[in-house]
């Protein structure tokens, strides 16, 4: 398959080191910006999904707010909800939680194993951290 067609049926998904959300826009509205971009249009029920990741990563009462009002963990769940909108068969993670706290990137890392056993998504994991490759491994 060509990369064009791989991008355009959205089969990978990104996450990196900074959530890269748009500061003017809500939540709920990062989850979705999928739909506004990019070449060929999800489907209804791929759109209807953002609420239902919204809730499988723990924010689900925070759609409305906005990027600055969140924790940077929050941030990062709001970008991996975001990758996972189009249901992409691979999730590529390039050191998303190497910016937080200990105890938030620990969280994060279960959250991450959970979310893999409920979609069973493949994802490349990048990061620097022994402990980290190991126990996601």
């Amino acid at each position: 398959e060509t990369p064009h067609t791989v991008r355009s049926r959205r089969d990978v998904g990104f996450v990196f080191q900074d959530a890269t959300l748009l500061p003017w826009r809500t939540v709920r509205d990062n989850v979705r910006l999928p739909l506004g971009v990019g070449q060929g249009s999800l489907t209804r029920s791929i759109e209807d999904r953002s609420t239902e990741l919204l809730e499988l990563m723990g924010l689900g009462g925070l759609g409305e707010r906005l990027p600055h009002q969140l924790s940077g963990g929050q941030r990062q769940r709001v970008a991996i909800a975001r990758a996972l909108l189009g249901e992409p068969k691979l999730l590529l993670m390039d050191e998303p939680f190497g910016a937080l706290d200990e105890i938030t990137r620990d969280r994060l890392n279960d959250e991450l194993l959970s979310l893999w056993r409920r979609t069973g998504t493949t994802i490349l994991f990048v990061t620097h951290s022994i402990a980290e490759a190991a126990y996601l491994g």
